[in-house]
């Protein structure tokens, strides 16, 4: 990944910043337009308002004719009868939440069933209600702006938010309160405004995993006595920033190489809780990987490695501190002397390639 300053960032990232505090999926969200839509070419009508969505990675682009379908209970009735509401017209000339500073609402591309949540697509899906009688949604905008009025601020008010999200997404359809699959959790992302309000909603998420991910996708079993089998749990923050800034070198300070954690569990000589994580004890197809990573970097962006700093980052377990009650960890940027058959990386954080 690639890392730069706070002025360099200022560049990279709209005005008015948002936060998700798990997989955002911005490509594939739709924005909400407050404005007549395009003309509909089978109806020759406009509706009032309008999502506007595109797919990055999918050749079809288009607008939703309706409302949010979002339901408040785990009826699958109720939800097919929501997506009734509205309808997906093709227009290859809307942009989508990334256009609009990634904010939006979830949006299912696929033709086909999508379990757990709402068969079929495409179809706006955000879930954004609430189980339990006179509770706040879990959105407050037609945006899918999280309600940080009625959850924000606090561990204990977020810890609601995932409560009210674990009781009304229809987890496994049949059970609603058991643990769903890894992406469910996708169809309840929403932003914030506050970066704390991001790093709260994470952490809870991270705490009580077991509550809401059933821990089949990935397919895994977490022990926090065994910390290498926490590598897969699949959750991060994401910030939305304008991705022509982004692909910008002059823009990058340093390239950063994320090592596996616990890369070094399995050799005696190092500690058991990644402090000591180093690039020498990956195998040779995480070093060889690493080569191939290097190389895409160098020809699809033409970095210059006199040019560039390259560090190492490690994650580690706390001894003390972090989140209560589950394995909490750091990470910590570092530079070493290390070899791979194509590239030397030094600890003055620069990289040459091998002598031949």
């Amino acid at each position: 990944m690639a890392t730069a300053t706070k002025s360099k960032q200022a560049k990279m990232l709209p005005a008015k910043p948002v936060f998700y505090a798990h997989d955002s999926n911005t490509d594939d969200r739709c924005h909400f337009v407050a404005q007549p839509s395009p003309v509909d070419p089978s109806t020759q009508q406009r509706w009032p308002a309008y999502y506007d969505c595109k797919a990055y990675n999918k050749p079809k682009s288009g607008y939703w004719q309706g409302v949010n379908t979002t339901t408040t209970t785990a009826d699958d009735a109720a939800a097919a009868a929501a997506v009734q509401l509205g309808r997906f017209v093709q227009d290859d000339k809307m942009m989508g939440a990334s256009s609009y500073d990634g904010t939006g609402c979830h949006f299912s591309w696929n033709d086909a069933a999508q379990p757990p949540v709402f068969p079929g697509g495409p179809v706006v899906d955000q879930i954004n209600g609430s189980a339990t009688s006179g509770a706040a949604n879990l959105t407050s905008s037609l945006n899918c702006e999280c309600n940080s009025k009625a959850y924000g601020g606090t561990t204990a008010k977020w810890s609601a938010w995932l409560d009210e999200y674990i009781k009304s997404v229809g987890h496994e359809k049949k059970k609603p309160n058991a643990p769903a699959w890894g992406y469910a959790i996708d169809f309840a992302a929403c932003w914030v405004t506050d970066m704390n309000d991001m790093i709260l909603l994470q952490n809870l998420l991270w705490s009580r995993k077991a509550e809401w991910n059933n821990q089949h996708d990935p397919n895994t079993r977490w022990d926090d006595s065994n910390l290498a089998s926490l590598r897969y749990y699949w959750g991060w923050n994401e910030v939305p920033a304008k991705r022509d800034e982004l692909r910008l070198t002059s823009n990058w300070d340093a390239l950063a190489v994320t090592l596996p954690v616990q890369v070094c569990a399995d050799q005696p000589e190092f500690a058991k809780d990644g402090t000591q994580d180093t690039p020498e004890c990956m195998d040779g197809f995480q070093s060889g990987s690493l080569v191939v990573q290097l190389d895409y970097y160098v020809e699809h962006y033409g970095i210059k490695l006199n040019q560039l700093q390259v560090a190492f980052l490690r994650t580690f377990k706390l001894s003390s501190g972090g989140i209560s009650g589950v394995a909490s960890f750091n990470k910590q940027f570092f530079c070493i002397d290390y070899n791979t058959t194509k590239y030397q990386f030094h600890k003055d954080c620069t990289v040459t390639l091998m002598q031949q």
